[in-house]
C-alpha cells in the first residue's frame, strides 16, 4: 500500500502528498456543492514509460465509512490530461455526512483498456456543507456494487439510495432485489453522469441534478 506522507503548508495552500501524486487546494477544508480548483501534479518525468501506457488521470473522492476502511466511491473529474495540473471540481453535498473526513484519489488511465493503475491518495480532510447520510449497506461494510469508474460524484447519492432501498442484510442472497437494485443504479448513472470528459460541471448544475435524483428514485417506489 501507498505510504501517506506528512501534509506541508505552503502559504495559503494545502499541500498533501503521497509517493507519487501531489494534491494542492486553496484552503485546509473542502466545501461541498462550491466549485473547486485543485492543483494535481502526477510528477511523471517526461521520458518515463509510463507514458507509453497512460495519457489520462481519474480523480476520485475517497471516503470511510465508520468502522471501514479507506476507498473511492465515485468519480469527480473522468480524463485529465496527463500534464494538466488545474482541475476545476465540485463534491455535491449528499456524498457524505456534514463534516465527514475525506480523501481526494487519482489513478492514470491506459491508453488503449481505459482500465487504471491503482490509486493514489491525499492526506485527509474535511467536507464541510455536506448533507448525506451513511446507507445501512455502508454501514455493514460493503460497497456499491456498480464499478467505481461508472459512477460520478453527482450520481453517488442517488445509487446509495437504490443500494439502501433494496439492501436485505449482507447475508442476503436476494435476486430480484439484486436486479431492481443494479436497474436503479444505472438509471442514475444515465441520468446523472456529467457527460464529456475532463472537469465534471460547476455549482449550477447541482439543483439540476438533485431533481434528477428525485425522477430516478420515484420509478422505484
Amino acid at each position: 500500500m501507498l505510504l501517506l506522507h506528512l501534509a506541508l503548508l505552503a502559504g495559503l495552500m494545502t499541500r498533501c502528498c503521497t509517493a507519487y501524486t501531489d494534491f494542492y487546494w486553496p484552503d485546509s477544508q473542502l466545501n461541498a456543492s462550491q466549485q473547486i480548483q485543485l492543483r494535481v501534479n502526477q510528477g511523471i518525468a517526461a521520458d518515463s514509460e509510463l507514458r507509453n501506457r497512460f495519457d489520462f488521470y481519474r480523480l476520485y473522492l475517497s471516503v470511510s465509512p465508520p468502522g471501514w476502511g479507506w476507498g473511492p466511491v465515485c468519480w469527480l473529474a473522468w480524463l485529465v490530461p496527463l500534464d494538466e495540473q488545474y482541475v476545476n471540481v465540485t463534491i455535491p453535498a449528499d456524498v457524505v455526512p456534514d463534516q465527514t473526513k475525506v480523501r481526494l484519489s487519482s489513478s492514470l488511465i491506459h491508453k488503449r483498456s481505459g482500465r487504471n493503475n491503482g490509486w493514489d491518495y491525499s492526506t485527509r480532510t474535511t467536507l464541510y456543507g455536506a448533507n448525506g447520510n451513511w446507507s445501512d449497506r455502508e454501514l455493514a461494510g460493503r460497497g456499491i456494487d456498480l464499478d467505481v469508474d461508472q459512477i460520478s460524484c453527482f450520481a453517488y447519492g442517488c445509487v446509495r439510495e437504490c443500494a439502501n432501498r433494496f439492501w436485505i442484510s449482507k447475508d442476503s442472497d436476494n435476486a430480484t432485489a439484486v436486479r431492481e437494485e443494479e436497474l436503479c443504479s444505472k438509471q442514475c448513472v444515465k441520468d446523472l453522469n456529467p457527460q464529456g470528459a475532463g472537469t465534471v460541471a460547476a455549482v449550477p448544475l447541482v439543483g439540476m441534478l438533485a431533481l434528477g435524483a428525485a425522477a430516478v428514485l420515484a420509478q422505484y417506489l
